[in-house]
C-alpha cells in the first residue's frame, strides 16, 4: 500500500490501527478502509465502527481498484470516433477507434470484454488490434482480442515476438478502418518496436513514447543508453510534427485528475512547450534520461507473456500487474 497509494489516502498499518494510533484519521466523517485485497481493511474498518467513527471497508482493496475503467469520447468527424479507455488504478490508457461501422482496438489490458462490449454498442466491427510496443507493465490482450474477434493483429516484429500469425508493421504501415487511415510512425526509444499511430492526420496515439506530463523511460529492455540515444531522435522527430495535432498517451500519473467523460489529451504545441524535450542537446539527454526510477514490479515476468503471446488467467494477470505504473522519466 504505501508503495502503490490510493488517491488522497493516507497509509497507516492495521497494526497501528488497533493500538488506537491513529494520526490523521478524522473522527467526524465517514471513513474508507482498504488494504490489497479488502481483508485486512475490513477488520481495521470493524475496529472504528466499534469505536463511533463511520468507517467502511472498500470491497476487493487496491487489486479491484486496479480493474476499474472509465472512458471519454474524442469525436474526430460523423461517424469517427476515438474512445479512450482509462484503467484508473493503474493508470493505462486504451483505445477504440471507430469509422464507418469498424473500428480499431490500440494497446488493449487483458480485460478484453469492455472492448468488445463498446463496440457492439456502437454497432461497429472489430477488425484490427494493435499494440504500440512490447508492454513491461501490464499484461497484453491483444492477440486474445485479435482471435476471438476475428481481427487482424498488428505488431512490429522489431520487438522480437515469439509468435506469428500477425500482420508485421513499421513505418509508414497504414491500416485502415472504414474510410479512416492509421499510419504507423516509428518511435524507437521506449522499446525497440515502439509505434505511434497518426489517426487521420488528426490525433496521434504515442504509447509509451510521449505522455502529456513526461517522457517513456528507456531502460526497461536492458539497453538504456542505446535506447535513449533512439529516444532523442524519435523525439525530436516529433517536436516537428504540426502543433495542433492532438496526443492521446498510452499512460498517465498518479497526481493528475481526470475528469469523467473528459479526455486525458492534449495539443502537441502545449506539451512540448511544457516539457521542453528537443531542448537538449542528445549527449545531456541520454545521460539524464538514463538515470530513471525503479522498475515496474514482475517486469519480467510481464514482459514473457507478451513477447510469446502466451494466455494468462485473471488472478496470474491481476498479481502481476499490482503495483504503480513506472513506465515514465522525468524531462528537463
Amino acid at each position: 500500500m504505501a508503495s502503490w497509494p490510493f488517491p488522497g489516502s493516507i497509509h497507516i498499518p492495521l497494526k497501528q490501527v488497533l493500538e488506537g494510533r491513529m494520526q490523521g484519521v478524522a473522527r467526524d466523517r465517514p471513513v474508507i478502509t482498504l488494504c490489497h485485497s479488502g481483508n485486512r481493511s475490513l477488520e481495521a474498518a470493524r475496529f472504528l465502527q466499534e469505536r463511533g467513527i463511520p468507517a467502511q471497508s472498500m470491497r476487493g482493496g487496491i487489486a479491484a481498484w486496479s480493474r476499474v475503467y472509465d472512458v471519454a469520447s474524442v469525436p474526430i468527424g460523423e461517424r469517427r470516433e476515438v474512445v479512450q479507455f482509462r484503467r484508473l488504478g493503474k493508470g493505462c490508457l486504451s483505445y477504440l477507434v471507430t469509422a464507418g461501422g469498424e473500428a480499431a482496438v490500440i494497446d488493449p489490458s487483458w480485460q478484453i470484454a469492455q472492448y468488445r462490449d463498446a463496440a457492439t454498442a456502437r454497432g461497429v466491427r472489430i477488425r484490427a488490434v494493435m499494440d504500440t510496443h512490447l508492454h513491461a507493465d501490464h499484461v497484453s490482450g491483444a492477440r486474445r482480442l485479435a482471435e476471438e474477434s476475428g481481427a487482424t493483429l498488428y505488431l512490429n516484429p522489431v520487438d522480437g515476438f515469439a509468435f506469428g500469425g500477425f500482420a508485421a508493421v513499421g513505418e509508414g504501415f497504414t491500416v485502415r478502418v472504414g474510410a479512416l487511415v492509421l499510419t504507423a510512425l516509428a518511435a524507437p526509444g521506449h522499446a525497440a518496436g515502439s509505434v505511434a499511430w497518426d489517426i487521420g492526420g488528426r490525433v496521434l496515439l504515442t504509447g509509451d513514447t510521449l505522455f502529456l506530463e513526461s517522457i517513456g523511460r528507456p531502460d526497461l529492455h536492458g539497453q538504456a543508453e542505446a535506447f535513449a540515444h533512439d529516444l532523442y531522435d524519435t523525439l525530436q522527430r516529433l517536436a516537428v510534427l504540426p502543433e495542433n495535432l492532438l496526443i492521446l498517451p498510452g499512460h498517465y500519473p498518479d497526481n493528475v485528475g481526470l475528469v469523467y467523460g473528459q479526455p486525458h489529451a492534449d495539443r502537441l504545441g502545449p506539451i512540448r512547450a511544457r516539457l521542453r524535450f528537443d531542448s537538449e542537446d542528445e549527449e545531456t539527454f541520454v545521460a539524464r534520461v538514463s538515470r530513471v526510477p525503479e522498475k515496474p514490479p514482475n517486469m519480467g515476468a510481464i514482459l514473457d507473456i507478451n513477447r510469446q503471446g502466451t494466455p494468462a488467467s485473471e488472478d496470474e494477470a491481476g498479481g502481476l500487474e499490482e503495483g504503480p505504473n513506472r513506465c515514465a522519466v522525468k524531462t528537463g
